[in-house]
């Protein structure tokens, strides 16, 4: 497993990535050009990060139950919402939209997380 230096820490490269996918995510979202392929590279690595086992069989912690994670949930709900009224959905298509089922589970935080880009990425590619 690759592992990148950050101060004192060792950060494994599956949160790296994330990171680095959420910090994209989160600007071009905020800037209201969010497209697929981003939405997909985050939703990639956050499922890459939450799946690695190591060699020594641990996984990574991951847990979005903290005060900025509930902010981001929050913004990334808002950014959801957000899109859909730009692509011209109505309340009954969005329903529809966010019963899109998460491919993976690793507790209700994750899942919530998940959730929201997975309904992005498909209100992009299908609205396109």
């Amino acid at each position: 497993m690759s592992q990148i230096r950050s101060g004192k820490s060792t950060v494994p490269e599956q949160v790296a990535a994330y990171n680095d996918s959420l910090v994209s995510y989160l600007e071009v979202a905020n800037n209201g050009v969010l497209d697929a392929h981003g939405v997909g590279r985050l939703l990639a690595d956050l499922d890459a990060m939450v799946s690695h086992v190591d060699a020594g069989g641990c996984r990574i912690k991951v847990d979005f139950t903290a005060k900025r994670s509930q902010a981001l949930h929050s913004l990334v709900r808002a950014y959801t919402v957000q899109l859909a009224e730009a692509r011209g959905l109505d309340a009954a298509l969005l329903l529809d939209f966010e019963a899109t089922k998460p491919r993976i589970s690793d507790g209700d935080t994750v899942e919530e997380l998940r959730r929201h880009p997975v309904v992005q990425e498909r209100i992009l590619r299908e609205t396109s």
